[in-house]
C-alpha cells in the first residue's frame, strides 16, 4: 500500500511543479487525499494569462480536494 501512495505522491508533485503547485497527499484508511490551496490554483491560472491582460484579471479560487479510493 505504501508503494502506491509514494508513486501517486511523486506523480502528483511532479505534475504540480509544472504549475508552481505543491500538492499535499495523505492516506486516510483506503483513501488517498490530494489537497491544493486556492492561492496556488489562482497563481497557476494567472500564469496562463498573457502579461498584457493580467492587470484586467482577478482570480479567486478555493482549496481543491481530490480523494482517490484504493479499494
Amino acid at each position: 500500500m505504501q508503494n502506491i501512495i509514494a508513486l501517486i505522491d511523486a506523480e502528483v508533485k511532479k505534475l504540480g511543479q509544472q504549475y508552481g503547485i505543491n500538492p499535499i497527499t495523505e492516506l486516510k484508511g483506503d483513501i488517498i487525499t490530494v489537497k491544493i490551496t486556492g492561492e496556488e490554483v489562482a497563481n497557476a491560472l494567472m500564469q496562463m494569462i498573457k502579461p498584457e491582460y493580467k492587470p484586467l484579471v482577478n482570480i479567486k479560487a478555493g482549496e481543491i480536494i481530490i480523494e482517490l479510493r484504493l479499494r
